[in-house]
């Protein structure tokens, strides 16, 4: 897994993540998100699935901890771009009960 993030004008942080989401791969992506999203305080954070192919409970360990970093730094969060592989599991783990936007 790799990540592409960019800051666009509207001060919404974009995170693309590319490829696969599992525990081997996320470690250090997941430091270089909450850096950037520290160093630039963003309004808005949107986590991009539109490339990844496959995501275990890993992926929904990155998507809670960027949550509680969000909600700590009064952001809002949204996903995007999920596809329909990966819904079933983020239906199961609870994350569109929480409060994060769905794009």
């Amino acid at each position: 897994m790799r990540v592409e993030l960019s800051l666009e004008k509207d001060s919404t942080l974009r995170v693309i993540m590319i490829g696969e989401i599992d525990h081997h791969a996320i470690g250090n992506e997941r430091k270089n998100i909450d850096d950037f999203i520290k160093k630039n305080l963003p309004k808005l954070v949107v986590l991009d699935f539109s490339r990844v192919k496959f995501m275990d409970t890993s992926g929904i360990g990155l998507i809670i901890g960027r949550y509680k970093l969000a909600c700590e730094l009064k952001i809002k969060l949204a996903i995007s771009n999920v596809p329909e592989g990966l819904k079933k599991i983020m239906r199961f783990s609870g994350i569109y009960s929480l409060n994060i936007l769905q794009m």
